[in-house]
């Protein structure tokens, strides 16, 4: 190799380091601009949208907010993809929440419903089994019913301070009332299928000729008719 040759050789070594040199500052100016661009960038205040989901490390959906039916939602998802909770505010404003089993069904839910509070418990197949919350008249009450929701356990308290305690048949309208009114008088109610009814206890009777109302005492026994007014048939004393 003539000295010529070796010379061209190293200024083209030269050229390339000045060149390899200036693309290495560059490209470090670049990331310093950058790194001071997103560090003073501003945090935003708000986010819009309509949809927002959540994803975990396989990229699956495990948290949904959005609007269902022209109302918010909330969801939670298990790692299988099915929704396990769910909160929400339905058409009347009332807000709730659902939690469901591993197979989809709903297992517990709670929320207000036209002001009164109300919690609900469901089996396996989704049947609603047992209730709390507040009657149409403002009392709390306690229920549960097979899985048909006709027979059914409810126990109470009304506004008035008045304790009750139902037992409904599920095949007729038969049942059994356990009262014991604010003033501390118990009765207890036997209704029959054919609208029979006898009473234990405190009880009013309405007597038909004149419309005085009595007032039976706590030993008394008392058998009304199924007509529309329920004439007294029996009574002791």
């Amino acid at each position: 190799m003539s000295n010529t040759e070796l010379v061209e050789r190293l200024e083209r070594l030269e050229r390339d380091n000045r060149r390899l040199k200036g693309f290495a500052i560059a490209a470090l100016a670049l990331a310093v601009a950058l790194t001071t661009i997103y560090a003073t960038q501003p945090v935003p205040q708000r986010v819009t949208a309509h949809e927002f989901d959540v994803v975990d490390s396989s990229g699956r959906a495990r948290v949904s907010m959005g609007m269902a039916l022209g109302e918010p939602s909330v969801s939670l998802s298990d790692a299988q993809g099915k929704v396990r909770a769910e909160m929400s505010i339905g058409p009347s404003g009332g807000p709730s929440i659902c939690l469901t089993d591993a197979e989809g069904q709903p297992r517990v839910s709670m929320g207000i419903a036209s002001r009164n509070v109300f919690i609900s418990i469901y089996d396996a197949a989704g049947n609603g089994r047992a209730s709390m919350g507040f009657s149409p008249s403002g009392g709390p009450v306690i229920g549960v019913s097979d899985a048909q929701d006709k027979s059914a356990i409810a126990m109470g308290l009304n506004p008035e301070g008045e304790l009750g305690l139902t037992f409904q048949a599920a095949k007729d309208r038969a049942s059994v009332d356990i009262h014991v009114a604010p003033s501390g008088s118990p009765r207890i109610e036997f209704l029959d299928q054919q609208g029979f009814r006898m009473v234990l206890g405190s009880a009013q009777t309405v007597t038909a000729r004149t419309g005085e109302t009595q007032q039976a005492s706590t030993a008394s026994i008392i058998m009304f008719g199924n007509d529309r007014e329920h004439h007294v048939i029996w009574k002791a004393p």
